[in-house]
């Protein structure tokens, strides 16, 4: 396009033109490190996990989610802050993506640390979908408690068995963070299972809604729950608990004999996590915690509670926010994806909290689009300012009091 046309075509300058698609790629290249692909395909190669240092922009861009937490903070002060840490996979069809953990599909598995009492991503990590989350995971969890305001007092984590590492728990302990991690099922708390006498399991009462979750035990009397004394090998620190969780598998026969097989393949995958006493077969489960202020029927339910909105929440980040469509082939590109949808997430929860009355709490992203983001408006343009005139004129009387009533903080 000549010059001419160029300075006719914006002769009101650039200020309201929204970028191309073209454009908005482009600028996500800047977020790639291409000095670190040829070491992260050798990693690859030799399988072996990997993830790359983030370039000198994505690096600034992670100093947002500390702004986004003392924003909330400033406006929303809370006194603890429970950790979850999870990770989710997403597939993709990108040349460069490598096979995950389940070996059918390729993609990413991005490994989000969640603040259960504020609502928002603390922080994110992105990775390939061959990297384990348990792979530098203390590294993780310094980083995303790093991220805190220094005005919450009270800490705590939960995590899957991911986070069972003992520099994790040490870490933990150091600062006074009180945690309950999945503990991995290995030889000797089998054994130290199986010594525990049948009077020494206490009941867990369990809800309607939480036993209709386990399809094949909706008897609350199946479940109890026993302490362990299990003493790590590799482990220098005390303090540690051990509480087993157990219930009564309730088999039942297939209706057609086609469906054996099926049901043969199912039952050796779940073997692992089953045990046999006195010919009963039970599921197990472990939670390793340094609380002793809660009972183990406390810790279960406290535990479980990873398992609630922070797991939700994926379904909104990978399809109601687009986080799951990566736009590139160049890994930095598509974290730089990944983290926008991050921000774009806690900007929403941040409206939800702060601005927004209770009854948009709950609401899911097709419903706060339909009633909030997508209003009809008109448009103005009067004495060099910019009108937008809406049905709904109360709503944004009380949003715009709101918003000026918050307290901001400097980027």
């Amino acid at each position: 396009m000549s010059n001419s046309l160029m300075s006719k075509r914006f002769r009101k300058g650039r200020e309201r033109i929204f970028p191309s698609n073209n454009a908005l790629h482009n600028y996500a290249l800047n977020f790639h490190n291409e000095s670190e692909e040829e070491v992260r395909k050798d990693f690859i190669k030799r399988e072996a996990a990997f993830i790359p240092k983030l370039n000198y922009n994505l690096s600034n861009l992670n100093k947002l989610f500390s702004l986004f937490a003392n924003f909330a903070q400033n406006n929303n002060p809370v006194n603890s802050a429970t950790i979850d840490i999870d990770a989710t996979i997403k597939d993709s069809n990108k040349k460069s993506a490598f096979y995950t953990y389940k070996k059918d599909a390729k993609g990413y598995q991005p490994l989000n640390a969640y603040w259960n009492e504020q609502q928002m991503v603390l922080f994110s990590e992105f990775r390939d979908g061959n990297v384990n989350p348990s792979y530098n995971i203390p590294e993780f969890v310094k980083e995303s408690f790093s991220h805190l305001p220094d005005t919450v007092n009270d800490l705590y984590l939960r995590s899957d068995s991911a986070g069972y590492n003992f520099d994790v728990m040490s870490y933990c302990n150091k600062q006074n963070i009180k945690f309950s991690i999945s503990s991995k099922l290995c030889k000797s708390i089998r054994e130290e299972i199986n010594i525990v006498k049948d009077k020494e399991w206490s009941k867990i009462n369990l809800t309607k809604e939480q036993l209709l979750k386990n399809k094949n035990n909706e008897n609350a009397k199946y479940w109890e729950w026993g302490e362990i004394d299990h003493i790590p090998d590799n482990t220098k620190e005390e303090g540690y608990r051990y509480i087993a969780i157990r219930n009564k598998v309730i088999e039942q026969k297939p209706l057609f004999k086609d469906l054996i097989t099926e049901q043969n393949n199912d039952n050796d995958n779940r073997s692992k996590k089953q045990y046999k006493k006195d010919g009963i077969k039970y599921n197990i489960r472990v939670i390793v915690t340094n609380r002793y202020d809660l009972s183990g029927e406390e810790l279960f339910h406290w535990h479980n509670k990873r398992c609630g909105y922070s797991e939700q929440i994926h379904d909104v980040m990978k399809n109601e926010l687009a986080g799951g469509q990566f736009p590139s082939n160049k890994f930095g590109a598509n974290a730089f994806w990944w983290l926008m949808m991050i921000f774009s997430l806690n900007i929403i929860q941040l409206y939800k909290n702060l601005i927004l009355d209770n009854s948009w709490r709950t609401r899911r992203m097709k419903a706060f689009r339909l009633h909030f983001i997508y209003l009809a408006g008109r448009v103005t343009e009067r004495s060099r300012h910019l009108f937008v005139y809406v049905r709904n004129n109360d709503l944004f009387k009380t949003i715009t009091k709101r918003i000026e009533n918050l307290k901001w903080i400097p980027i």
